[in-house]
């Protein structure tokens, strides 16, 4: 790549980074490629693409709308203790805070921080920090290798009945193949036309049948 190429990608990189923080980790992996190290990036938003001599990166989602999600106060606080776990009984865990695209264990604790503070307070989400709040509830609450596990109930003296209950509920609300597609970009199974179709009209039937479904107390 000659000098004036790179100057300009470097430029459109910077322009990136005046408002994306992850364009900051793509200008260091850019970096490194060019340099002949071919180091790989994870990023959450944003994938690079080399072809040649050419590099380019683009969105993994194209939208960042905020979605508000209709939560009881006992959700919300389950989802507040959850993720202060992570700070607290979790905090020693080899959790892998490069799945969700972050690479210091300080990124990883100013998202949960931020999370938790706008999930208490009622405000609105993007879908992917939705995904990522499900995500690390999940884990928190239920992981006994990374998360709280069964410290959790001790910790916080939610007992597993009313906790299995609340995430259920939770699963719900905010879970579904979308929101784990922008979670873990291109992670998914390969499935033909024929099998896309198939899972729709399965889930179709799954959503009939659960309408009106009287759930036991707690779940």
């Amino acid at each position: 790549m000659s000098t004036m190429a790179f100057t300009r990608l470097r430029d459109r990189v910077d322009e990136c980074n005046k408002t994306l923080a992850p364009a900051r980790r793509l200008a260091r992996g850019m970096a490194r490629y060019i340099s002949g190290t071919k180091s790989h990036v994870v990023l959450p938003m944003y994938k690079l693409v080399v072809s040649g001599t050419a590099i380019r990166f683009g969105s993994m989602t194209s939208s960042s709308e905020l979605v508000a999600v209709d939560l009881t106060g006992d959700e919300r606080g389950f989802i507040q203790h959850a993720l202060y776990q992570w700070q607290f009984s979790a905090a020693g865990t080899p959790f892998p805070i490069q799945v969700l695209g972050l690479a210091t264990w300080g990124e990883f604790d100013k998202l949960t921080g931020r999370l938790s503070y706008a999930v208490t307070g009622g405000r609105p989400l993007t879908d992917l920090d939705w995904a990522r709040v499900l995500y690390l509830t999940e884990c928190s609450w239920a992981s006994g290798l990374v998360g709280a596990g069964p410290d959790f109930a001790i910790v916080i003296g939610f007992s597993d009945k009313e906790a299995v209950g609340l995430l259920r509920g939770l699963q719900r609300k905010i879970g579904g193949s979308k929101r784990a597609e922008l979670l873990f970009p291109g992670g998914s199974r390969p499935r033909s036309a024929e099998q896309i179709e198939e899972r729709k009209r399965w889930a179709a039937k799954v959503r009939r049948e659960q309408q009106g479904r009287q759930y036991p107390p707690g779940l």
